[in-house]
This record gives structure tokens, sequence and C-alpha cells, in this order.
């Protein structure tokens, strides 16, 4: 999970953290980085919980990352989910069937 407005990475993949007064702390382990990855070249599902300060990333319904946000300074309880991919080589990203639910 990553943050722009200064924090920038909160969790790799297969971490459980905690943000807090400005630090970020891996706690725990949901998983192997490597085991968790996707295979390339076939349609996934990922779901993004975002529960007041926590944030449980998904794919193919296994948990992936996880982001307790304790730092009540820095973080905010609105905003923006954004998709993106970063620098890397050539690849071919497709997006289809986004919902969003409000609870």
């Amino acid at each position: 999970m990553y943050e722009e407005r200064g924090r920038q990475i909160l969790a790799r993949r297969g971490d459980l953290s905690l943000c807090y007064e400005g630090r970020k702390t891996v706690c725990a382990s949901v998983g192997d980085a490597d085991r968790l990855a996707p295979a390339a070249g076939e349609w996934h599902t990922a779901h993004v919980i975002a529960y007041g300060p926590t944030l449980i990333h998904l794919i193919d319904g296994r948990v992936t990352s996880v982001v307790v946000d304790a730092d009540a300074q820095n973080r905010t309880l609105r905003g923006y989910l954004g998709m993106q991919v970063h620098v890397g080589p050539p690849m071919k990203i497709e997006f289809r069937n986004i919902r969003l639910k409000e609870y």
C-alpha cells in the first residue's frame, strides 16, 4: 500500500503494518510475499477494504497486506482510491468490473 502525501510505502505484499506518530512498523506477516504474488497473464479479483483507519488488500480472496493507520496527525479517513502501475518492464494492465461499495 502506498500513500502519496509523504509517507510513501505503508505495507508491502505480505506485511501487516502499524503506522503511528510519523513512523511505520511491520508488526507481522500475512504470508510469504512471493507466494502471494498473483500469476501474470490471468484475471484476478482485487478487494480493498477500508474500515476506519484499517486498510486490507486481498487478491483472489487472499489477504496480501494490512495497514492499521493509528497516525492521527498524518492520516486521513477520506480520500481517493488509485490503481496505478509503476516503472518496470513493458506490461499490459487491464481493469474490468470495478465496483465501489459504501457501508
